[in-house]
């Protein structure tokens, strides 16, 4: 998972929910992690979705 700013944070059980700005793209990304029992992060999915179409709250 490449680091980002984490705009919100949501952890259930050992999937992770980040939401986060990309700055090159201008773009909301919606990130969606798994931890393994290692602690390593795998994505699931991801989502960019255009500035402006997403309200998020810092």
């Amino acid at each position: 998972m490449k680091k980002g700013q984490r705009v919100t944070e949501i952890k259930t059980g050992k999937t992770g929910v980040y939401l986060r700005k990309n700055p090159r793209q201008l773009s909301i990304e919606l990130l969606i992690v798994r931890w393994d029992g290692d602690n390593h992060e795998s994505m699931i999915s991801t989502t960019l979705l255009k500035e402006g179409q997403w309200n998020y709250g810092k």
